[in-house]
Order: structure tokens, then C-alpha cells, then sequence
């Protein structure tokens, strides 16, 4: 398995279907760190969302208003590491 790092452009997978869903850049990948939710990263990656093919695709951490990749783009989201 390739090593994850901060700074690396990546593709989003759905939880769901594996489709690709999105694209974004990592930003945190410290298991301990806390993710803008304010829970520990943990099997998540911290990414800043750029680009969102599925605007319907629900967020696997919602936070208050961003349910969907759709109000995601340009802001950064928890992500599970195994659909990056």
C-alpha cells in the first residue's frame, strides 16, 4: 500500500459504490489529529475538496450544514482512508 502524504492531489471514492466521486488534496493524515468535526482523524484522511464529480454523494462525517460532496467543494472534509 502506497504511503499517504500531505499535499498529495488524490481521487475520492464513494463508501458506497467505489465510483470516483471527487478530487481533493490531503491535508492531514496523523491518525490522532482532530478533523474539522473535532473528532480524531483515525481511519479517516483530513482532504480540501476541489473538485466534485457526485454532488449528491453523502458525507460519511457530516458536519452541520455540508451533507454532500455537493456543499463541500473548497472545504476540507474527513475522508475514509480506504476510499482515497
Amino acid at each position: 500500500m502506497e504511503r499517504i502524504k500531505c499535499g498529495t492531489e488524490v481521487g475520492l471514492a464513494s463508501p458506497n459504490s467505489k465510483e470516483l466521486v471527487a478530487l481533493g488534496t490531503i491535508q492531514k493524515t496523523d491518525r490522532e489529529a482532530k478533523a474539522k468535526d473535532g473528532q480524531p482523524l483515525a481511519d479517516y484522511i483530513e482532504v480540501l475538496v476541489s473538485i466534485v464529480y457526485k454532488r449528491t454523494t453523502i458525507l460519511p462525517r457530516a458536519l452541520g450544514k455540508i451533507q454532500n460532496l455537493g456543499s463541500a467543494t473548497a472545504r476540507c472534509i474527513p475522508w475514509p482512508r480506504q476510499n482515497v
